[in-house]
């Protein structure tokens, strides 16, 4: 981020901020509306991790705009084995669960 000011570095780091609760609440509300047995209070739960999913796409967005740097990143494709190559350890095919003996 050379070359950028105090306010825009520490607007990044806000947004970054925001981004990770975000995604942090989703995962409550997701895990508090499978616990729940009553279905208006799942459907709740669901209701608000949709609106924090909202929430995160937006912050994205403006990680995006203030960062060019990061939004390069978005850019880049991910193929299949991506990972895998990148420590040396592509299988030829999709691993198999072993025969019992």
């Amino acid at each position: 981020m050379a070359g950028k000011s105090d306010t825009e570095r520490s607007d990044v780091a806000r947004i970054r901020a925001v981004l990770a609760r975000e995604l942090e609440t989703i995962n409550e509300y997701e895990a508090f509306a499978e616990d729940s047995s009553n279905p208006e209070v799942k459907a709740f739960f669901l209701h608000l991790a949709a609106e924090e999913k909202e929430h995160v796409s937006e912050a994205t967005h403006m990680l995006r705009m203030l960062d060019k740097g990061q939004d390069s990143h978005f850019a880049k494709p991910f193929v299949p084995g991506h990972f895998q190559a990148a420590v040396g350890n592509v299988p030829s095919e999709p691993a198999l669960p072993a025969a019992p003996p």
